[in-house]
């Protein structure tokens, strides 16, 4: 799938915190990686197991985890992977659903993006209430470009992605469908998520923050804060306004003179 032209960050102002974040970001030119089990979405990496797997695939997946993990000889490994399809063993705990399903909430660091920077509900929910910031990111060279390569578009539907058991090794497919699936609910934020092997604050190639947008009803303070903050990017970054349109539920977003 085609990256978009420009990727957006929704960030609030509302605490002492959250400003020096945003310096942050804006400044030092980086961005925070969660965890998924740190996300406000409860649902978030939830998937649904199949144990549905041809005998051979059942065996070759539990002989090598014999292999790796007990440095079973293959012989040995082929034994103890035949006991327990039968019963004799019990499937080891590494190998269980609660643990393959906590694996895809607590492994890795993802960035959250969206393709819009217009949605008054984004504004609302991510940015107090039009009283934040929504940041821009624009993938213009070959290093920024391949920063967004590992993105992937998040997949909306009504029921958990399904994981295979006893896929071995798991797909990257698997992992995307984990990580990168939410509930049709969430439609409207045409979410984009950036993954690192770590969570953390991770930094940006120079010049990938491209512009940085005021919320419509941001108070004075911060309008000169973020102002004096896009003038000491890296390079100095443009600044927008947004403001609410006269007949119609939406933003207009305008270019702010320097």
């Amino acid at each position: 799938m085609p990256l978009p032209e420009c990727f957006y960050k929704y960030r609030s102002l509302s605490t002492s915190e959250n400003v020096e974040r945003v310096e942050d970001i804006l400044v030092n030119n980086r961005l925070y990686f969660a965890p998924l089990k740190s996300f406000n979405d409860p649902f978030e990496g939830r998937v649904r197991i199949s144990y549905n797997a041809a005998p051979t695939q059942k065996l070759n997946s539990l002989r090598n985890y014999a292999i790796q993990t007990h440095g079973l000889s293959d012989l040995d490994a082929s034994d103890w992977a035949s006991r327990a399809i039968e019963g004799h063993i019990e499937i080891p705990e590494a190998l269980s659903s609660l643990t393959l399903r906590n694996g895809f909430r607590e492994n890795g660091g993802f960035c959250t993006l969206s393709e819009r920077n217009d949605d008054i509900l984004m504004w609302a929910h991510y940015a107090d209430g039009h009283k934040g910031i929504c940041i821009e990111l624009k993938p213009r060279t070959a290093t920024h470009i391949k920063i967004f390569q590992s993105g992937v578009p998040v997949v909306y539907q009504s029921d958990f992605p399904v994981i295979d058991f006893y896929e071995d090794p798991p797909s990257h497919q698997s992992a995307i469908a984990a990580t990168a699936t939410k509930s049709d609910h969430w439609a409207y934020e045409k979410e984009w998520r950036l993954l690192c092997a770590t969570a953390g604050i991770h930094n940006l190639p120079e010049g990938v923050i491209s512009g940085v947008i005021m919320g419509c009803a941001i108070s004075d303070e911060h309008r000169t804060l973020v102002t004096e903050w896009a003038a000491r990017c890296s390079p100095p970054v443009l600044v927008y306004s947004a403001s609410t349109k006269p007949r119609e539920y939406a933003l207009d977003i305008v270019l702010v003179d320097s």
